[in-house]
C-alpha cells in the first residue's frame, strides 16, 4: 500500500494499492536477481476521473465509462537485492505496460498558470512529448525490506516489511509500505 499526492491543486495524500509477484535466483545467499509483474490503483486518478474534472470533461470523456480501468497501472520490472542477515536493499527497474491516467498526470504537473496584463488567469498543460513518453513507460523502484528470518540461512520460508519510493524515470510517485512473503524453491530441509 503506497500514497501519494497527484499535483499542487490536487495535494491531499490518497492511497495507491499494488501488488507485484516475482521470481528470481539468489546468489552466495548475498545478492538475489530476478523478474515479475506488477498491478497498481491509484485513488487519486480514480477520484479524478469520477469527479469528471477539467481535463477528463475536456480531453478524455471517455474515462468515464471506465474510472477504475482508467486508473490502473500494470507492468513489468527486473530486480535485484542486496541482503544482509535481516535487510534487503532492492532496486527495480519496470516497463510500464499500461498507465493510461499519466496523460492527464503529465499535462497537469508539466504545465504552468500565468496572468497576463489584464490580470486573466491562463494555465497551460505540459505537452505530450518524446520525454513524457520515456517517464510514462520506466517505472524504478527502491527500498529497503526487513526479513523476520535471517537471509544467511537460507531459509526456505520468510516473511519482510518493507518501505520503499516507486518513481517513474526517477521523479518519484509515491510512497509504499509493503508486506511479502517469500518461498525458496529447492532449499534441502535437514
Amino acid at each position: 500500500m503506497g500514497q501519494n499526492v497527484l499535483s499542487q491543486k490536487f495535494n491531499s495524500k490518497k492511497d495507491v494499492y499494488t501488488v507485484s509477484a516475482s521470481s528470481g535466483k539468489i546468489i552466495n545467499n548475498t545478492f538475489k536477481i530476478g523478474g515479475g509483474f506488477y498491478y497498481r490503483f491509484y485513488e487519486h486518478y480514480y477520484d479524478y476521473i469520477k469527479n469528471n474534472e477539467t481535463l477528463v470533461a475536456e480531453q478524455y470523456p471517455h474515462y468515464t465509462e471506465n474510472p477504475y480501468g482508467y486508473a490502473t497501472n500494470f507492468g513489468l520490472f527486473a530486480t535485484s537485492e542486496l541482503l544482509i542477515d535481516h535487510f534487503g536493499f532492492a532496486l527495480d527497474f519496470g516497463l510500464n505496460i499500461y498507465k493510461p491516467f499519466y496523460k492527464v498526470d503529465w499535462q497537469i504537473n508539466q504545465g504552468y498558470t500565468y496572468q497576463n496584463l489584464n490580470n486573466q488567469t491562463f494555465e497551460v498543460l505540459g505537452e505530450l512529448n518524446w520525454y513524457y513518453e520515456i517517464k510514462r513507460t520506466i517505472s524504478t523502484r527502491m527500498g529497503i525490506k526487513y526479513y523476520l528470518w535471517t537471509t544467511n540461512r537460507a531459509p526456505q520460508h520468510n516473511i519482510f516489511i518493507g518501505a520503499h519510493i516507486n518513481a517513474n524515470l526517477g521523479q518519484a510517485d509515491f510512497t509504499e509500505l509493503s508486506l511479502g512473503y517469500v518461498h525458496r524453491l529447492g532449499v534441502k530441509i535437514n
